[in-house]
């Protein structure tokens, strides 16, 4: 496991710039933390890291927002509304696996559909701008 303190979103963006280097297009990154840890703040910059001029929205409404280039295609998802396995079913979850990067925020409800290996990137709010980010493979 890797720890990481971050003093600001400058610093945030950086580990998600840098985390995206070494990404290969069928990773599923599961983003874990309380509402405000900064999930969205970090996809958003992973996205944007691999995916060059790309307006990044949060899927909390749509649930999932796709972005492609010739590089990558990528599936993120906001599960906090999810309630039901029929839901994740109505919204491709399933299907999207394998089939590009896909950045889960909230994934609990979609753990059992997860690939064995998976990288999970938990985010705790420290206050202020401090977070404090763990990086680990689940394998």
């Amino acid at each position: 496991m890797k720890t990481i303190h971050i003093n600001d979103e400058k610093e945030l963006a950086e580990l998600a710039k840098n985390f995206a280097i070494g990404l290969k297009g069928d990773e599923v990154i599961t983003l874990v933390g309380e509402l405000g840890a900064g999930k969205t703040t970090f996809a958003k910059y992973l996205i944007q890291s691999l995916i060059i001029n790309q307006e990044v929205t949060s899927p909390t409404f749509p649930l999932v927002n796709q972005y492609s280039d010739h590089d990558y295609l990528i599936y993120h998802y906001d599960l906090y509304r999810i309630k039901k396995d029929e839901e994740l079913e109505a919204i491709g979850f399933n299907d999207s696996i394998g089939k590009g990067i896909l950045v889960v925020e909230w994934p609990e409800i979609a753990i059992k559909y997860l690939p064995t290996k998976f990288i999970i990137i938990k985010i705790e709010n420290l206050g202020e701008s401090k977070r404090l980010v763990k990086i680990k493979e689940n394998d």
